[in-house]
């Protein structure tokens, strides 16, 4: 039984004219090259940059506000995680709260404090991250019972599950934003649930999903959050060593005032960084859309498609997800794909009803080249990248079309031509004419020419079966 239903392809683009990007040195090794990583790319031709198609569950919305004190959780600001050790899904998300706040109460399991503003931070659970539970729960409790609030008084909270942390009491890590805005908290928690007083780490307005993660490339933790200048809405970037001291954040991304950057949940992903945009339409109908943007280290952000949407929004105004889309913190890779989490609502950009939905994507979807005139084929040619000698393998979308790969050294003669790949494949060993071998090749620098038609190329790897 199919559980996802596509929605039509986001066949939206970047052109990509003839061009070449200067690189003295072959790009370092790893595991995996997107071509969507500029870095990667030397030059096109008649190939433009498209969007991934996302397919978005049947079973959407997974949970929406049940409980009393899910006043209006519109935004969710969700933080998603798969538990490998509990083999759980984990999720965190944000409500507002209004006149219930004097029925709440401190539960026995209570670390940290009852102050600040009327919001809270949930949470539920899942095995199978469709079907969810919201567990009663001792840490605050409503009219003497128990709930599933874990903390109170926080704003757009950012949680992960840090698997590099020695120190258990340390494991679960969260920013926060504080009311009244303006400063950012930090706490710890060893299970998710009991938190450790909050911490003030660094100042920013924080009034929406502040989020942070460990960037590997860097060795630091990278936190992204908002600022608020004026009249428009910004993204903000501060790092920390040991998430306890953080420089002052700085500005990073910028929309134009009628279509405000309004948050941006980032992660790292196959060599690269990436980022899920809330485009907040400010001057046209007031409705929040997701997009997509991208960073080599943190710092540089380039938006793919500017102004259109990898998560689109229904445009059928009776729909739960017409007014606004905001992305999860960190989607879950499964081996059946990529696992975006996000949360939907009926209407403009307001304090309002949410519901906590899903949607997939293939692996290393999230752009890719084709054919800008769909009538020719498309060349992509990388810059020199160092060869492991094992065998080439390319993720592309090629059922009905072909993805032709031609092997060259680092001058530029070509070494070998593979066979046609005619199907969707997902890190498929490319097969070479002649009975080439590769292991030749073993620590030298080679590029790739991919020709395409009527086909997609996302990503290649050298190695990867």
């Amino acid at each position: 039984m199919n559980l996802f239903s596509p929605v039509s392809t986001v066949a939206l683009f970047v052109i990509c004219c003839l061009g070449e990007y200067a690189h003295a040195e072959p790009i370092p090794a790893r595991s995996n090259y997107l071509l969507l990583d500029t870095r990667v790319v030397s030059k096109t031709d008649n190939a433009k940059l498209e969007l991934g198609t996302v397919e978005k569950h049947n079973a959407n919305p997974l949970f929406e506000q049940t409980l009393p004190w899910e006043v209006d959780i519109s935004h969710l600001y969700a933080n998603v995680i798969f538990d490998q050790q509990a083999q759980l899904y984990k999720c965190w998300y944000f409500t507002r709260i209004t006149a219930w706040r004097d029925d709440l109460s401190p539960g026995s399991l209570l670390a940290n404090e009852m102050e600040q503003g009327n919001m809270a931070t949930l949470y539920a659970t899942s095995e199978d991250g469709i079907k969810w539970d919201k567990p009663e729960l001792d840490v605050y409790r409503y009219q003497g019972k128990p709930t599933n609030i874990i903390m109170f008084g926080n704003h757009g909270v950012g949680i992960f599950k840090d698997l590099r942390e020695a120190n258990p009491a340390r494991r679960y890590k969260m920013l926060s934003g504080r009311m009244p805005h303006g400063q950012v908290d930090a706490c710890f928690s060893a299970d998710g649930i009991r938190w450790s007083r909050r911490v003030h780490v660094f100042d920013a307005r924080g009034d929406c999903h502040n989020n942070a993660f460990w960037a590997p490339s860097l060795s630091r933790y990278v936190a992204i959050t908002r600022e608020y200048p004026g009249s428009n809405r910004v993204v903000m970037r501060t790092e920390s060593i040991d998430f306890a001291t953080w420089a002052k954040p700085v500005e990073v991304l910028r929309g134009p005032i009628t279509a405000q950057t309004y948050s941006m949940p980032a992660f790292p992903y196959e060599g690269v960084y990436l980022g899920l945009v809330a485009i907040f339409r400010i001057a046209t109908d007031e409705r929040v859309h997701t997009e997509l943007a991208w960073s080599p280290d943190t710092v540089q952000w380039n938006r793919i498609a500017a102004g259109q949407p990898l998560l689109p929004l229904s445009e059928a105004k009776d729909s739960f997800e017409w007014g606004c889309i905001y992305a999860a913190a960190r989607p879950i890779v499964t081996p059946q794909g990529i696992r975006i989490y996000y949360s939907g609502a009926p209407g403009i950009h307001s304090w309002q009803e949410g519901k906590l939905c899903l949607a997939t994507l293939r692996h290393d979807g999230w752009a890719g080249y084709t054919a800008a005139d769909s009538g020719s084929a498309a060349t992509v040619e990388t810059v020199d990248i160092p060869s492991s000698g094992k065998p080439l393998s390319i993720t592309a979308d090629a059922k009905g079309g072909t993805v032709q790969v031609t092997l060259l050294d680092a001058n530029g003669t070509e070494l070998a031509e593979s066979k046609p790949i005619t199907e969707n494949v997902t890190k498929a060993t490319v097969a070479w004419r002649n009975n080439f071998d590769p292991t030749s090749l073993r620590n030298q620098s080679v590029r790739l020419r991919f020709l395409i038609k009527r086909a997609v190329v996302y990503s290649f790897a050298f190695g990867r079966q």
